[in-house]
């Protein structure tokens, strides 16, 4: 029985676990894209363009109400050490970004006074400011009269929230520079904890640095471009150019399709985006008549690409499709270089190509000269911090959490008073195995079961026992996609699984008395790993969903159990501004730290009794049989109606 357990129904088991997870990632995907062609096919039933004028106002009001951008305000610019590098001078130094916090920036400019085009850089998600790629960008734009301003996005290089900066003796399994691109999802997660998004954060910051070009003396502000790299910083730039008329040129790498990539990267879906339709070619032809210049990385034919075609139209409105441009690499991304242009910002190939286009665009004298993507300056030579505090995202974020008064959720109709025939029941809600959950709790259950007592488990949708526990939970996982295309949907795995395990509570509850198990099968207490472990998710992730799930019904169905029982879990929201990387992304629904935290929520459930297990000053495995006992007292004496 035991190799029947182990070679066959094992095997089966994840295999429909893991099916029943991917089918509903595609099923999600495939709604967007239904969205995505909705939207395309209404704008070919415009006439006019006051009717694109209106189509497209409404879709930038929801993308302004989901970045939540403050007002312009004074950025404070605080100059570190200048760098003379020849005919180009380069000014290290901070601003005032979002949420208060300091935004290092490296600006480039011409050795000699003049007043000059302004040229905003968004990086990708791969590395900082200081990278080769972005010091020969930089450089040669000074050099053709730019004032060029390149900072590092939120939780990158010097603005990095993580501790694995590479100090750690024997630290060498890693690149500290990937650990900001790692950690980005984890970012997301403390944004969406109250309400805000990774997209705001960065697009805020963007913002802020096109206040600081705008107010530059020695830029020409009719002439202002935003640049945004390929892997996120192209989406980040149509996004700033979609809802800010002062940036006169837009120049977004690798946005082809129709709709945005579902990745857990949070800055390339943003929130809302096929809910409320700014969906990527909306974004480019708000620039209309403003100018605009789609590169790409690999390969591109603009004539074969519905996105080329949808901004042609929005351009023939306005009758300046020579306002229009497009520009491409060579090869695909499975390919190799040099056949394949594989760049990390903005390579040597692709800058050839794109500066006669921005020449034109900014009415330079002359494009500028291509050079090596080989670094002038050390990284170190760049940095601009100065040892200035720049401040922390936790620190920003936390006066926000459990701000809000508390509002009871919305209760379900309470079933009819009902005689109970069948035995009392305890209804588990678990991601952890059930034969693993019955192994760690043995002897619970063997007083359980001897007093009468049965167990039914309910396994919330989206589990997928395949793989390893990054391949479950962690930033590549299929829940962690998953919960990226919800959010573009306006929705989240949280919510929809709650609604739907209602139901199972409900039926349970009409049967027999029942106690509500949430458990995660893990602590709350995430202590930091000793040693910086590679890519950050070598750990087991943490699973709050099951505890707070539990919760969750049970304010919304105070007469669906009899008992609650809780166990692991977080302590506190707070647990999640640590960035753990043991948090599953699906357990973190947007805005819930805005609310009380758990104890405010535990108590507002009385008088129906609640059991921690594994909480700050508890036992992580309390006495078996006092445990089965507690649970047994919340029966009522009499089985009846």
């Amino acid at each position: 029985m035991g190799w029947l357990r182990r070679r066959v129904l094992r095997p089966l088991r994840q295999r429909l676990l893991y099916r029943e997870t991917m089918s509903r990632l595609v099923a999600v995907r495939q709604d967007l894209d239904r969205r995505a062609d909705q939207d395309r096919r209404a704008l070919y039933r415009l006439k006019r363009r006051e009717d694109w004028e209106a189509f497209r106002t409404e879709r930038l009001d929801a993308l302004r109400a989901m970045l939540r951008l403050p007002a312009s305000a004074d950025r404070d610019w605080r100059l570190v050490r200048t760098v003379d590098s020849g005919d180009v001078r380069i000014d290290c130094g901070h601003y005032a970004g979002r949420f208060g916090l300091r935004v290092t920036a490296n600006r480039y400019r011409p050795a000699t006074a003049a007043v000059g085009p302004g040229v905003l850089v968004a990086h990708s998600h791969h590395t900082p400011k200081e990278h080769g790629e972005l010091q020969a960008l930089g450089h040669e734009l000074a050099r053709s009269g730019c004032t060029v301003l390149i900072p590092d996005l939120g939780g990158h290089g010097e603005r990095r929230q993580h501790p694995f900066d590479g100090t750690t003796p024997g630290d060498t399994s890693y690149r500290p520079e990937r650990q900001d691109y790692y950690f980005r999802h984890l970012h997301g997660m403390a944004l969406d904890l109250v309400d805000e998004s990774l997209a705001g954060w960065m697009v805020g910051d963007l913002a802020a640095g096109l206040d600081l070009l705008d107010d530059d003396p020695s830029v020409d502000s009719s002439r202002i471009a935003v640049i945004g790299a390929v892997a996120g910083g192209g989406d980040l730039a149509a996004m700033l150019g979609a809802i800010d008329p002062r940036v006169s040129c837009l120049v977004p790498f690798n946005i082809s399709g129709h709709r945005f990539v579902s990745d857990p990267d949070g800055s390339r879906c943003p929130p809302n985006a096929s809910r409320d339709g700014f969906v990527p070619w909306v974004l480019l032809g708000a620039m209309a008549p403003r100018r605009l210049l789609v590169a790409q990385e690999f390969t591109w034919r603009p004539d074969k690409e519905r996105l080329w075609s949808a901004l042609q139209r929005v351009y023939d409105w306005y009758g300046g499709t020579d306002q229009l441009a497009a520009v491409s690499g060579k090869g695909h991304i499975s390919g190799s270089p040099p056949r394949n242009s594989h760049c990390v910002h903005v390579g040597a190939f692709h800058r050839e190509a794109l500066y006669p286009e921005l020449a034109r665009f900014l009415d330079l004298p002359a494009p500028p000269q291509v050079t090596s993507d080989d670094p002038v300056h050390a990284p170190e030579a760049l940095e601009s911090a100065g040892g200035a505090d720049l401040g922390s995202l936790a620190q920003a974020l936390s006066p926000r959490l459990g701000s809000q008064p508390y509002q009871a959720a919305p209760r379900h109709g309470s079933p009819p008073p009902k005689r109970h025939t069948e035995p009392p029941r305890v209804v588990v809600l678990t991601r952890v195995r059930p034969a693993a959950w019955r192994r760690l709790h043995e002897q619970t259950v063997k007083r359980l079961r001897k007093a009468g007592v049965q167990l039914h488990f309910l396994e919330p949708a989206g589990r997928s026992d395949r793989g390893t526990e990054q391949d479950r939970r962690g930033r590549l996982s299929q829940a962690a996609l998953w919960t990226a295309a919800e959010r573009m949907r306006g929705m989240h795995p949280f919510s929809n699984v709650v609604d739907e395990l209602i139901p199972m509570v409900r039926f349970h509850g009409r049967r027999s008395p029942c106690v509500l198990w949430g458990d995660s099968g893990l602590s709350p207490a995430f202590p930091a790993p000793e040693q910086p472990r590679p890519r950050g998710v070598s750990c087991p992730a943490a699973d709050p969903f099951p505890a707070l799930a539990a919760l969750d019904i049970a304010r919304r169905m105070p007469d669906g159990a009899c008992g609650l029982v809780l166990r692991g879990g977080l302590g506190s929201w707070r647990e999640v501004l640590a960035l753990s990387p043991r948090i599953a992304s699906d357990s973190v629904p947007p805005g819930v730290g805005l609310d009380q935290d758990w104890e405010a929520r535990i108590e507002a459930l009385a008088p129906l009794p609640v059991r921690r297990v594994g909480w700050p000053g508890e036992p992580e495995d309390p006495d078996p049989a006092a445990l089965a006992e507690w649970i047994l007292g919340c029966f009522p004496a009499k089985s009846g109606g």
